[in-house]
């Protein structure tokens, strides 16, 4: 393998490990997905009871740290936490919460963002988790529900500080067009907000607190969604000052129930809008030219057939999954960095089991996936399975249509090139399996060689 391929993989590597703090999401009535696999599958065992906003964070490796609800706090073992009840989110808030790391840099402390529900006098405020406490399940520590804007909507974003380091948490009144960006460092919050007043006002009938506020990923963009006046708005955001400028009005729905649920693609060049009902995404592209050419680029790539849409989210298998209203199974954008019907939209791409979605998604710091390409796909050609990947601690390899008396040969390198595993078999059977355990092999990029006869094959894994 080159140097180059090499490097690229580690820093796919990189990458997927960072995004995968993004892996277990609990949401709606009992419903949560692992991306711990590929593709995600059912979780068992969530609290949550919400219909809209909700949020969930695990560590690098991808195990579950806590999730919350904006109400109430739950820990790895699905228990609230101590102190973890109160807190100034809604039940049927549409960003009732968010969490980030802390900027400086202990991984204990995380900051949990709570906006709250429309027609309360609660503010945007925050509360810190201590995961030294509890027995290293975590606590809701003495620093809880600190207020820091009055007059919130119920929207909240965050994304990186253009430094990578500081991270940017954005917030709407209600009653004016002011966004409110609050810089947290390693110092703390600063709750003096940058304030711009840009747009059109989210003000007028209670019901225009709704709808989501997404940064893009990279954090060169903002969009808001005003649900009960049914427009979308975009903006450019400058991550270096925290200032919202240059309004475009995307789009009304006067028609429908509302536009609800944003994404931006991992790549920044799409950003994607859920209609209520009709079950409707839309896309828009947001490299086609001038403000009039976007507009004009908007492109109905999906219908739900519950058509009852909720939040649109990015996983870290970097696909956007959409939410449905009573629903057991989530849709998906296979490909959202392509444009038109080329992104792939899937209707009931994941099951939820016995769990079932309502209006929200677990809301995330959008730098986990700025570029991120994912996962890959289970890799398999005409003569060999390659499963799960990312594996866990056991790896299968299966043979298909091996010739009779073959021998067939595996190795297996790790990142630095050193063959961590071999072995050869000699098999009669039409299809033969390996199982292999790395149940002790390091988390990383690993390659795996077969050569069977005068036939070589190259694989690649990841051990998480």
């Amino acid at each position: 393998m080159n140097k180059l391929s090499l490097g690229l993989l580690c820093l796919f590597f990189s990458h997927a490990n960072a995004q995968f703090q993004s892996a277990n999401w609990f949401f709606g009535s009992q419903a949560g997905i692992t991306f711990n696999t590929n593709p995600p599958t059912p979780l068992t065992g969530g609290q949550i009871n919400q219909q809209e906003g909700c949020c969930s964070i695990s560590d690098s490796a991808g195990n579950l740290l806590f999730y919350s609800d904006g109400i109430t706090v739950w820990d790895r073992n699905h228990t609230v936490m101590p102190n973890g009840t109160g807190l100034f989110g809604g039940a049927s808030s549409t960003q009732s919460s968010i969490v980030v790391h802390d900027p400086g840099g202990d991984p204990s402390k995380y900051y949990l963002f709570t906006a709250p529900q429309e027609l309360t006098t609660q503010p945007l405020a925050y509360s810190i988790i201590d995961m030294t406490l509890n027995n290293g399940n975590g606590d809701v520590s003495a620093i809880k529900n600190v207020p820091i804007l009055n007059t919130s909507t119920e929207k909240v974003t965050a994304v990186f500080h253009k430094n990578g380091t500081d991270i940017w948490i954005i917030g709407h009144e209600f009653g004016n067009n002011n966004f409110d960006a609050f810089l947290l460092t390693a110092s703390g919050l600063n709750t003096t907000p940058v304030v711009s007043s840009v747009g059109s006002v989210h003000g007028g009938d209670a019901n225009n607190n709704i709808g989501y506020l997404k940064a893009s990923p990279c954090g060169n963009k903002i969009a808001a969604a005003v649900w009960w006046d049914d427009f979308l708005e975009l903006f450019d955001f400058n991550d270096s000052t925290g200032v919202v400028s240059n309004p475009v009005h995307l789009g009304n729905w006067f028609a429908s129930s509302g536009v609800y649920g944003l994404e931006f693609s991992p790549d920044n060049s799409k950003l994607y809008a859920s209609i209520i009902t009709p079950g409707i995404v839309v896309q828009y592209d947001l490299l086609a030219g001038s403000s009039a050419d976007i507009i004009a680029s908007a492109d109905t790539i999906g219908t739900s057939a519950v058509n009852f849409n909720g939040a649109l989210q990015t996983g870290p298998d970097a696909k956007i999954y959409l939410v449905k209203f009573g629903s057991n199974t989530l849709d998906c954008i296979l490909k959202p960095n392509e444009s038109g019907i080329a992104c792939g939209y899937v209707i009931d791409y994941v099951s939820l089991g016995t769990g079932l979605g309502q209006l929200g998604l677990p809301d995330f710091f959008s730098s986990f996936f700025c570029n991120i390409v994912g996962v890959p796909e289970i890799e398999t050609d005409e003569a060999i399975t390659l499963f799960p990947n990312p594996v866990g601690d056991v790896l299968h390899i299966r043979l298909n249509n091996n010739s009779a008396g073959d021998e067939t040969t595996f190795r297996i390198f790790n990142a630095i090139g050193q063959c961590v595993f071999t072995q050869s078999k000699n098999s009669s059977e039409p299809k033969a399996e390996i199982q292999i355990s790395t149940q002790d092999w390091a988390n990383g990029i690993y390659f795996l060689n077969i050569r069977t006869g005068k036939k070589t094959t190259e694989k690649t894994f990841i051990r998480m």
